[in-house]
């Protein structure tokens, strides 16, 4: 028991022998403190930068506001730049907040297509210098971009605004100027004269498009049509002349099942290469610009949705297997030999005819006599005669005759012609029917339009057709004589007060 005590007293001998330890231990000396040091840092201010330069990069910053408080500053007044500056801000501020263009760089015609209509429309024509606004309602319309010229500054703003704007659409007419880079554009429309310069990855890059026009495309037509290749929404395609289409280039069009119509000029098409095209369900205008040996109709013939076709034909044949096609409506033949027989014509039931070249003769009128719905005729170039003509527009339901140049019809046939009880239309464009045929026609027959395009119409002839009886209206092309033009508006003016004819039979209780 005493064990414990003790332990506690020599513990706290210890820790008392420690402390006096750390009592009497000396202590370092301190250095001796230096003075604390004052660093003087000179203020660094950057010279003012000029009015100029601060709306310059407002401008390339795209900070309108900012720009437009600028750039009524008198410091800026002088800068020859100040024109620009204005136009890129009124242009700017329009396109980032309201969503219209206003593009410098439009000039000539300003075209749309609508996304469903190839037809072009002109919105307006630009004079240089003049801008052109595009409103919200129109952003969805296909834009067709046709410069004079571009320099490379203005092929990169264009770039820049078809990427901001969404414009669908853009020709490119700038021979010699690199192409920017055009990825990220999504085009539904494409073409232009420097198509050829396009490489085949921005066709890759449109996702959707529906109108490519690569008529003057000469380069890598191939890489482009398989770049095409598998797209529905492609509706319109124009391809180049005098371009072979090899066995790469027809699969791949085969596959652009969704086309509706097709330009093609390419040489070397056979029955075997258009049969190659039967996938094309949904094609519906076929322009084939070359010429086919005969047999080619009947690789034609199995297109059976087409409405409108146009081809020329060459070499012994015949045009009966066309009359597969049941919806064709519009047809335009250029027959180059005398040995395609026309007996097949008859067959059809095509609404409106175009007939050229000396293939066409007089067999071709007594086969067009017998089409029972043919309603338009149109006739150039071909070996037809005065006498061709008369059978011809013996058809009972022809009303509509286009005359261009034939140089075996020489008028004597009018005064006939006028006679037929069906034809309500005629123009004639042809330098060999003389003006003065015309006065060998007392009056227009049945006519409710005549035109005149061939030659200048002396005093005697005009005199002749603006005392013209019946429902007609006459119409004359070329520069015209103030006098001579009020002469004929007023004639057409009275014609077109006058009643309708009365009916052949009375009415009921008369």
């Amino acid at each position: 028991m005493r064990t414990l005590p003790v332990l506690v007293a020599v513990v706290c001998f210890l820790l008392a022998a420690q402390a006096v330890i750390w009592l009497v231990r000396p202590v370092p000396a301190q250095p001796p403190t230096a003075p604390p040091v004052v660093v003087t840092i000179s203020q660094i201010t950057e010279p003012p930068r000029a009015p100029a330069e601060q709306l310059a990069d407002a401008v390339r910053q795209r900070r309108w506001a900012l720009a437009g408080q600028l750039v009524d500053q008198p410091a800026v007044a002088d800068d020859p730049r100040l024109a620009a500056w204005r136009d890129a801000i009124r242009r700017g501020g329009q396109r980032d907040t309201e969503g219209v263009i206003e593009s410098p760089h439009l000039r000539g015609s300003l075209a749309s297509i609508g996304p469903a209509d190839a037809r072009r429309y002109n919105l307006r024509q630009l004079a240089p210098g003049k801008p052109s606004t595009l409103p919200e309602k129109r952003r969805g319309d296909l834009l067709v971009y046709t410069p004079r010229i571009l320099v490379s500054e203005a092929i990169i703003s264009l770039a820049d605004e078809l990427r901001i704007l969404d414009i669908a659409g853009l020709e490119l007419n700038a021979a010699g100027t690199p192409l920017p880079e055009l990825a990220g554009i999504q085009l539904r429309y494409l073409g232009g004269s420097a198509i050829d310069r396009v490489p085949a990855a921005v066709f890759v890059a449109c996702l959707a498009p529906e109108i490519v026009d690569l008529s003057a495309r000469r380069e890598d037509l191939a890489g482009v049509l398989a770049a095409l290749a598998g797209r529905t929404s492609l509706r319109v395609l124009r391809l180049p002349t005098s371009t072979s289409l090899g066995p790469a280039a027809l699969t791949a069009l085969a596959t652009v099942t969704g086309l509706e119509e097709l330009t093609c000029s390419a040489t070397g098409l056979n029955a075997v290469a258009i049969a190659q095209l039967q996938p094309l369900t949904r094609l519906r205008v076929l322009r084939l610009e070359n010429q086919l040996p005969a047999d080619a109709l009947r690789a034609i013939g199995h297109l059976v949705g087409l409405r409108q076709l146009s081809c020329t034909v060459s070499g012994p044949g015949d045009l009966a297997p066309l009359a597969t096609l049941p919806e064709l409506d519009e047809l335009t033949l250029a027959v180059a030999g005398p040995d395609t027989d026309p007996a097949g014509l008859a067959q059809l039931g095509v609404t409106t005819l175009r007939l050229s070249q000396a293939g066409v003769d007089d067999r071709f009128a007594a086969a067009v006599s017998g089409m029972s719905g043919i309603d338009h005729v149109a006739l150039s170039s071909t070996a037809l005669t005065d006498a061709g003509l008369l059978r011809l527009a013996g058809n009972g339901q022809l009303r509509a005759v286009e005359l261009g140049e034939n140089p075996g019809i020489t008028g004597a046939c009018l005064p006939a012609l006028l006679r037929s009880p069906t034809l309500h239309d005629l123009r004639l464009a042809s330098a060999t029917i003389p003006p003065i045929a015309l006065l060998t026609c007392p009056d227009p027959g049945q006519l409710e339009r005549f035109t005149w395009a061939g030659a200048a119409i002396p005093p005697e002839v005009l005199d002749h057709l603006v005392a013209w009886p019946g429902m007609v209206r006459v119409s004359l092309s070329g520069r015209l004589d103030a006098a001579v033009k009020q002469r004929l508006d007023d004639a057409n003016a009275r014609r077109g007060n006058v009643p309708p004819d009365l009916p052949d039979e009375p009415a009921i209780g008369f």
